[in-house]
């Protein structure tokens, strides 16, 4: 898998997506969810690290998930209610950065699973999606 690929990617959706499930249901303290929450955060640094960057950003576009402006094409099994949450959220661009703790990632998490509240932080940047007609 190159640096190019979106599909180096995918641990860290399935943990973000894992992460945020356990969340929707069990309590904030419960070890599922601070083993979601530490899974989370350790595929974050671990992706950064393969791809020699500090942050990695996703784009939800319609029904579609994109890493470094590229689709995804696999792993749709968790992909479909991650995107689905994202859009429910109005959420159409995430950014992770390096130092992301477990703290700041437990915010991420109850914010997606809707029981906390969503916003950016230090290492979480949320946002919307301009698209400029090139025509």
């Amino acid at each position: 898998m190159t640096r190019k690929d979106p599909a180096h990617a995918l641990p860290l959706l399935q943990s973000l997506s894992t992460a945020v499930n356990y969340r929707a249901l069990y309590p904030s303290t419960h070890p599922r969810v601070i083993e979601g929450v530490e899974g989370l955060v350790e595929a974050l640094h671990s992706c950064l690290r393969e791809r020699g960057r500090d942050e990695i950003t996703f784009l939800v576009i319609e029904q579609e998930l994109l890493v470094d402006d590229r689709p995804i094409r696999a792993g749709h099994l968790y992909l479909a209610p991650l995107i689905r949450t994202l859009r429910g959220l109005a959420v159409q661009r995430l950014t992770l950065a390096r130092g992301l703790d477990n703290e700041e990632a437990h915010r991420l998490v109850e914010g997606l699973a809707s029981i906390g509240e969503l916003g950016s932080t230090s290492h979480v940047v949320l946002g919307k999606v301009q698209l400029v007609d090139q025509g």
